[in-house]
């Protein structure tokens, strides 16, 4: 998901890997392993590119991290909830 997005960012961007590379501070493999879907960003890089790009950061995790994820935060809303008074 992630990966598609950013690929279609920089289509439509008419940006390269290396110039986007170059903006992020990281490199052009780093980059190119992202658009792959062979890598996925770290954090600091997910929410650049959710900055840039409007990619959401969620959007690089696989299925089983983004269900843990909703998991925890509906645990968390659920738990919250019961404690106002």
């Amino acid at each position: 998901m992630g990966a598609e997005a950013l690929r279609e960012y920089l289509r439509i961007s008419r940006q390269s890997q290396s110039g986007l590379a170059r903006d992020l501070g990281t490199t052009r493999q780093a980059v190119q392993g992202w658009c792959s879907g062979a890598v996925r960003p770290g954090l600091w890089h997910a929410l650049m590119l959710h900055k840039r790009a409007g990619i959401p950061p969620d959007s690089w995790l696989d299925p089983v991290q983004r269900l843990a994820l909703q998991a925890n935060v509906v645990t968390k809303v659920v738990d919250t909830g019961d404690r106002r008074e």
